[in-house]
């Protein structure tokens, strides 16, 4: 019975241990990836993402932080809507599923207040909506510009960007000086 305690108390302070490094892994994972763009409950230059696998779940969380460009590619809502409310989300191909775990659970160790993610209980459809809107004023806007002086050949959103223009840009647009033959 004394061997016993020793035992058990070394499985339990292991366990506290463990758990005191999980956190501080997510903690480092998050300074390290994401912390220059997100803080875990205000908007920096992107939004924060408490609970978002509970409202997205966790299979397309862990998708669009390893590769938010191909969920834009498939035209999925959620994707797009954020691509177009609050910028380019950049690829975590190195993240793995357990690293991005780590990450959610610190981000969701914070004070979580639901009304600063209001706009995720839109349903698809509203996102899709929004989304189009957007790509509509766009089109607009790169037809006015285009009968004006035609630099922009064309839009593209199958990347989820919009593209002005592949070799018509103005660079491409200024003549280069032409050397004649005798070196003048």
């Amino acid at each position: 019975m004394q061997h016993i305690k020793p035992i058990i108390i070394i499985l339990i302070s292991g366990l506290f241990s463990f758990t005191q490094y999980k956190d501080k892994t997510g903690k480092e994972l998050f300074l390290k990836n994401c912390s220059s763009c997100h803080a875990p409950t205000q908007t920096l230059t992107a939004p924060p993402f408490q609970k978002i696998r509970d409202d997205y779940g966790l299979d397309w969380t862990i998708a669009f932080v390893n590769n938010p460009n191909s969920l834009i590619k498939k035209k999925d809502a959620k994707a797009l809507y954020g691509l177009y409310r609050f910028g380019a989300q950049l690829p975590f191909k190195d993240l793995s599923k357990e690293d991005i775990i780590k990450i959610l659970d610190y981000v969701d160790s914070f004070p979580y207040d639901s009304s600063n993610y209001l706009y995720r209980k839109l349903s698809d459809t509203e996102k899709a909506h929004f989304v189009d809107s957007i790509q509509s004023e766009e089109k607009k806007e790169i037809e006015k510009l285009n009968q004006t002086e035609p630099l922009v050949d064309s839009v593209s959103h199958a990347s989820g960007y919009s593209a002005y223009g592949t070799d018509t840009t103005l660079k491409n647009k200024i003549k280069k000086p032409v050397r004649k033959k005798n070196g003048t």
